[in-house]
């Protein structure tokens, strides 16, 4: 139940004493009121069954007793029994001499409507509520279910399609399922099972025919209420919560286990320390796409409101950076939770009860835009979003599908019992697909895995998705959105400099992704010049023009990396045409392409000694001029690597 009506009960019982102990009320004889007294012990105790049993007593022998309606009608909203509870709330609102002592009882009232499922009828009580709370500390929470009230009736009216479909695991009848999270690949669900008082996270691996039995970790064995999992898109970290351990900070604090891509165990939990964790409730981790940014939940001081969304980062030597909050337009002067950032970087859906929605916690999208700001959230809709308390949710990489736990479709005698299910989300709440490339680099000769330096920008957005020095494996893992074109640059010294172009079209998912092998040569290192030539597949120019297109800047400033890291090089840029038009003119554009490539990597500080230019128009053919894809790849540039050892 909404912890603001629990604060309407129980700054009903402090400011009102009298009213509680009801003692010699004139409307009552002796028996009614000791009665009521019960029935008022009851209620103060959480025994709603026994205080309607008492209430009723009285108010079969006085049914305008206003004290015994409102605990009546309390008792009953309690117990989801809303009909009844209208039924006393109306009494109340209906007196000819209304107590204010009861002003809330119109709150109530147009709850009850809204559970009813006749939001219409609440906005009128809500409204009356509202003028009453005016200039009190009311005030907000009125509003707050007045704006809901409005939200309702339109969302009621406006459904979004939801055709939900439970996922089949193979779980025990008594257990709860929850909080799920596939891996990026699709071949993993991960989630967390609570039974008996206690959760923990289990694995499922995909099959033919579904899903396996769940495998607890046997790394958090020791750790009895382990939940809330997220697994780094490459597979090889999970953020989790872990409560109540002797080693947390707070209550609820953030954990990280680090799996070895040689053995495929895992590592830890470690805790994330004072950096990210605080003395009150941290959890409900989701890694970003870059697999080092994450989202979490936590009430610590310095937020929105109660629970907010904040964000931290992995930084290397173990460290993490200061967590910074998501900000008003995200976290609202209520609660936010359940935060997942989808893979495609700018698609963020969290749970709120602060934004308007349909009563408890909702689900929202909020996306950023072009200068990385958050736009203002929307609400999922109904009947995505209910009166009930609308959980977590995990979008898949395609960016359409949806998966979510309730209790919402069992059978009255299995409430309380969540199973996983998933859903297409509405047009304007999907996210955009994504897929990844898995690329593996190592010495040409050799075979031995190298730690090279590796990028990965977006052309489309200039954005760098992946910047690193690879580690011992070799091994480099990237999320890439579709409809985008990417390059990729690997470069080590003492060996050639590589150029990639990756074109992911609007098609591509996960489930077909980049893996991809990348050999690096050595640079020779006889006593004689040497040549030896790379495409540079994302050096780019305007069409039928020598100036460089703004694309291709990306990939000079690598090369401008490389070059410096390799001073005993020397390079020459070739400029290459297709059969196209007249000879003598693709000459002297190739020349001319060239020569662009030639002044920006002087003006970005390369010495003119070391690198010249030439064109050959369209007289060294790679592919074959017939099709445009051969002419693709025969309008070209590339760079012819000198390396003169004589001096060494």
């Amino acid at each position: 139940m909404l912890n603001t009506i629990k604060i309407f009960f129980a700054a009903f019982l402090i400011a009102v004493p009298t009213l509680i102990v009801a003692q010699d009320d004139p409307e009552l004889n002796r028996r009614a009121e000791r009665a009521f007294n019960e029935g008022r012990d009851y209620f103060a105790h959480g025994m709603f069954e026994r205080a309607i049993e008492q209430m009723e007593r009285v108010l079969n022998r006085n049914p305008d007793h206003v004290p015994s309606l409102y605990f009546y009608g309390v008792s009953n909203f309690e117990l989801a029994r809303y009909e009844e509870a209208l039924e006393a709330f109306t009494a109340i609102t209906d007196q000819e001499e209304f107590d204010p002592l009861f002003n809330d009882s119109w709150l109530l009232k147009g709850r009850c409507f809204l559970h009813l499922g006749k939001p219409e009828k609440a906005i009128e009580p809500l409204e009356k509520f509202q003028k009453i709370a005016e200039g009190s500390r009311w005030e907000s929470t009125a509003k707050e279910w007045l704006s809901n009230a409005r939200f309702i009736n339109q969302a009621i009216h406006e459904p979004v399609e939801f055709e939900p479909r439970q996922v089949e695991l193979p779980v025990e009848d008594h257990q709860s399922i929850y909080l799920p999270v596939k891996s990026l690949d699709g071949e993993r669900l991960v989630y967390t099972v609570r039974e008996r008082g206690t959760e923990y996270i289990v694995s499922s691996a995909k099959t033919e025919d579904g899903w396996s039995t769940p495998i607890r970790y046997s790394f958090l064995e020791q750790y009895p209420h382990n939940a809330a999992p997220s697994i780094s898109p490459d597979g090889n970290m999970m953020l989790l919560t872990i409560c109540n351990h002797r080693d947390n900070i707070g209550g609820c604090d953030l954990y990280l286990a680090v799996r070895s891509e040689s053995t495929g165990q895992w590592r830890g939990p470690y805790n994330l320390g004072e950096q990210v964790n605080s003395r009150g409730w941290d959890s409900q981790p989701a890694f970003g796409p870059d697999g080092r940014t994450f989202y979490f939940a936590s009430d610590r001081p310095g937020g929105e409101g109660g629970r907010d969304i904040w964000y931290s980062r992995i930084l290397s030597g173990g460290n993490f950076a200061t967590p910074v909050n998501a900000g008003p337009e995200i976290n609202s002067p209520g609660n936010e939770a359940s935060p997942f950032l989808h893979k495609d970087g700018r698609t963020l859906f969290f749970k709120s009860n602060g934004h308007p929605g349909m009563g408890d916690y909702d689900i929202f999208v909020a996306r950023k835009d072009d200068d990385g700001k958050w736009e203002n959230p929307v609400n999922l809709g109904y009947p995505i979003n209910t009166m009930a308390h609308d959980g977590a949710i995990f979008v898949d990489s395609d960016g359409l599908t949806a998966y979510m736990a309730s209790d919402r479709f069992q059978p009255p005698e299995k409430r309380g019992i969540y199973r996983i299910f998933s859903f297409s989300l509405p047009d304007y709440a999907q996210a955009s697909p994504v897929t990844y490339i898995q690329a593996k680099v190592f010495d040409a000769l050799t075979g031995k895995p190298l730690k090279a330096n590796a990028r990965i920008v977006n052309l489309t957005k200039d954005e760098t998705v992946y910047n690193h020095i690879l580690g011992s494996a070799g091994t480099m893992f990237a999320v890439l959105t579709t409809e985008a074109d990417y390059s990729l640059n690997v470069h080590k010294k003492g060996y050639e400099f590589v150029s990639r172009r990756i074109s992911v079209e609007g098609k591509a998912t996960a489930d077909n992704p980049f893996v991809i092998n990348i050999p690096l040569k050595p640079l020779p290192e006889e006593h004689d010049t040497v040549e030896t030539s790379i495409v540079l597949e994302n050096v780019l120019f305007e069409f039928g023009s020598h100036r460089l297109d703004t694309s291709s800047f990306s990939e000079l400033d690598r090369l401008v990396e490389y070059l410096d890291a390799q001073e005993e090089v020397k390079v020459e840029i070739h400029g290459h045409t297709d059969n196209i038009g007249d000879p003598g003119d693709n000459l002297i554009l190739s020349e001319k392409r060239a020569a662009s490539v030639v002044e920006y990597l002087i003006e970005k500080g390369i010495d003119p000694e070391r690198i010249s230019s030439r064109g050959f128009g369209e007289s060294k053919p790679i592919a074959d001029n017939e099709t445009e894809e051969g002419r693709a790849l025969n309008r070209r540039t590339e760079m012819v690597v000198v390396r003169d050892n004589k001096e060494n």
